[in-house]
């Protein structure tokens, strides 16, 4: 007896963890979080960074001189050898290679924006469909209710039905709904495999029969959108990649002109020269001044001014476009509470009116196309409920992205 207890408890015990193990939990943190770790996109991106910040070092060894030596042979009318050490070192140039760096590191920090936009647009994707999958969950849920409940009822009338206590038409009814049901319940099915495929998508997960999601967010409490001031959430939305990248932008642009300006002062460069046969030493200066070039200068001047002006009212628009965004989303947040507390009611009234329908059909008083219209009309409400839920759910995730309170 007690070794058969034993070989029960270690079954037990292997049962309980495979059950366990069998599928993997993930939460929308850990998709959000993997999706950015084995995005190509954003590693791309990151790979165009990393050739800015050369190009910018680069530029700093620019202000340095140039050393070369060279050695030559003459052949007639005397032969001989020479070689010298050449140094060349550019003193003025109005400041266009100042400028020019300072471009180049504007560039490095714009590529940088880019990958925090190319971060959040996925982790808004991802929350999105995450949030998707959720709701398939919830709508085969009780759809798989539904289907209970008139498989339940087919069995009652199956069995009034062979007691002679209903009519064939009526068990008929009941069957095709049955049907109707199922198929229901099957393509709810269908739609969430496909939000799982699309998730594991986003996030460049292989295939695995084993990946589930958290069903947290869903269990957490739905609570109303606090009112802020929308100037306050645009302060800090400001912040975001897209509207800081504007502002590099128009500051590059104040850079590129200030490069074109400085094309028409003097450039004074200086040449040191050592014959190492010799041992002669030769130093040169030597100052270039722009005359005329046919007007190329001043043309680029006023164009690199004029496109310094474009990008600051570019700055402005997007600004104005971002407050209107916020407006519209807390507007927004505000009617979808709404909606699903509305939804809430009449989901209460359709199980109300529900209950009442079964309890009329086992007694006989309403026919199966009344009680069929309830549970419809139940079923109905449910669906209306949950996509309101989770709506609201996913605009209260973008308030949080214009807040900065996403995940990071």
């Amino acid at each position: 007896m007690d070794k058969k207890i034993v070989h029960l408890i270690i079954c037990l015990l292997i049962g309980t963890g495979i059950t366990g193990t069998a599928q993997e939990i993930w939460t929308l943190e850990r998709c959000i979080e993997y999706g950015i770790e084995h995005n190509l996109d954003i590693e791309s991106e990151r790979i165009s960074r990393l050739q800015t910040i050369n190009e910018h070092t680069r530029s700093k060894l620019e202000f340095l001189p140039t050393i070369h030596s060279s050695t030559g042979v003459v052949l007639h009318p005397q032969r001989s050898i020479n070689s010298t050490v050449e140094i060349s070192a550019k003193l003025f140039d109005g400041m266009r290679r100042y400028y020019h760096t300072k471009s180049l590191g504007t560039s490095s920090e714009i590529a940088a924006q880019e990958v925090e936009r190319i971060r959040n647009d996925l982790s808004i994707a991802i929350t999105k469909a995450f949030l998707e999958v959720l709701l398939a969950k919830e709508m085969v849920r009780i759809s798989d209710m539904s289907y209970q409940v008139i498989d339940e009822q087919y069995t009652k009338q199956k069995v009034l039905y062979e007691s002679g206590k209903s009519s064939y038409s009526s068990l008929l009814d009941i069957e095709s709904q049955r049907s109707s049901e199922r198929v229901k319940l099957y393509n709810y099915r269908n739609v969430l495999s496909s939000n799982h495929i699309l998730l594991s998508h986003l996030i460049n997960l292989p295939y695995s029969e084993d990946f589930g999601i958290s069903d947290q967010i869903s269990q957490e409490e739905i609570v109303p959108i606090t009112w802020e001031s929308i100037d306050t959430i645009f302060r800090k939305a400001r912040s975001l990649p897209h509207i800081r990248a504007s502002e590099l932008k128009a500051r590059q642009r104040m850079y590129e002109a200030r490069m074109a300006a400085g094309s028409i002062s003097p450039t004074i460069s200086m040449d040191i020269g050592y014959d190492l046969r010799h041992h002669l030493t030769n130093i040169g200066f030597r100052i270039e001044i722009p005359i005329f070039n046919g007007g190329y200068a001043v043309t680029n001047i006023k164009n690199a001014s004029l496109e310094h002006k474009k990008s600051l009212l570019e700055v402005k628009r997007q600004e104005q476009e971002l407050y209107k965004e916020i407006r519209k989303a807390v507007q927004d947040g505000i009617s979808y509470y709404q909606e699903y507390m509305a939804s809430l009611d009449h989901l209460r009234a359709a199980q109300t009116a529900f209950e009442f329908s079964r309890e009329k059909l086992d007694v006989g008083v309403i026919t199966t196309g009344d009680y069929n219209y309830s549970k419809n009309t139940l079923f109905g409400a449910h669906s209306r409920s949950l996509q309101a839920k989770y709506k609201y759910i996913f605009q209260l995730k973008i308030l949080e992205f214009y807040k900065g309170e996403h995940y990071r």
